[in-house]
């Protein structure tokens, strides 16, 4: 059963990664409206921090495909090696979901959550395991429709919990 919600998550993220989208950002529209599809590539450097200190720097990106209103739709996907007592390399990724605001002015804040599956190699073990990182977000938006953030968030697999742990890094999204 894990196996299959990891799988369809990844599924479900990868498909919405690549679905037709306009290169122009969508207005906001009113809820009653259908989600209008988007364009919209983010890349990320973010760190996270294990239960016994251990750091793991990832890298990755995302691509918000659907939006409606505030709430939008994606796929995300991240890796890196993980130095410290127990080191090794990790991976994650799946479907994102969250809600952006800018409140009227240049400040912008961001809830999202991905749900996806991760796995790779601690300590000489390898593991696998479903992946939930609710993130917070909080940027200012640049010239051209791009922003910059400062994200905070936490990493929780289930299945491999050497591999959770808070999470801190910065956004770019273009």
């Amino acid at each position: 059963m894990l196996k299959s919600l990891i799988c369809t998550s990844l599924v479900a993220g990868a498909l919405l990664a690549v679905s037709p989208a306009s290169a122009q950002m969508a207005a906001p529209k009113p809820a009653s409206q259908k989600p209008v599809a988007v364009l919209n590539p983010e890349v990320s450097a973010r760190a996270v921090v294990a239960a016994n200190g251990d750091v793991t720097p990832v890298f990755g990106a995302a691509l918000v495909a659907y939006r409606m209103g505030s709430v939008y739709m994606g796929g995300a996907g991240y890796g890196g090696a993980r130095y410290g007592q127990l080191t090794g390399g990790m991976g994650y990724g799946g479907a994102i979901v969250g809600a952006a605001s800018d409140f009227g002015g240049p400040f912008l804040v961001d809830a999202r959550m991905l749900v996806g599956g991760g796995g790779g190699a601690v300590g000489g073990n390898s593991m696998g395991s479903l992946a939930l990182e609710p993130s917070l977000a909080v940027g200012v938006a640049l010239p051209n429709d791009s922003t910059v953030s400062l994200t905070g968030g936490y990493l929780y697999m289930p299945n491999a919990s050497e591999m959770s742990g808070l999470t801190a890094g910065l956004r770019y999204a273009f």
